[in-house]
């Protein structure tokens, strides 16, 4: 099992840094040769936009190898709102568009919307 734990913070940096980790993990966990890999997205509580890139991106790849992935999703309802609405880790179909508009996200600002 895969735990995605992410700082919770604005900083693009660090979060890419904790997904590299991540990664990394998911290699060490298909190279044991189970029968499924399990990411736990349980305790997520943030997600910047460049690290569900990064993560979805990898997850799409180890599902093109016919690896079969269980999901535990977040218990954070937002970041399961988001993850939804963005179409992780899989992307969204019916979509015209061929590019995603940019949008900075922060977790102030989340927090002054949630009053």
């Amino acid at each position: 099992m895969v735990e995605v734990n992410l700082k919770n913070c604005d900083d693009p940096l660090q979060q890419i840094k904790d997904c590299l980790v991540i990664i990394k993990e998911i290699d060490n966990e298909l190279s044991l040769n189970k029968p499924e890999l399990i990411i736990d997205l349980t305790n997520l509580e943030w997600i910047l936009p460049c690290s569900a890139l990064l993560l979805s991106d990898k997850i799409s790849q180890v599902n093109k190898t016919g690896q079969n992935i269980v999901f535990k999703e977040p218990l954070n309802k937002s970041v399961k709102n988001y993850l939804s609405i963005v179409g992780f880790p899989f992307g969204k179909e019916g979509s015209s568009l061929t590019y995603m508009p940019i949008h900075h996200f922060s977790i102030n600002e989340r927090k002054e919307s949630q009053k």
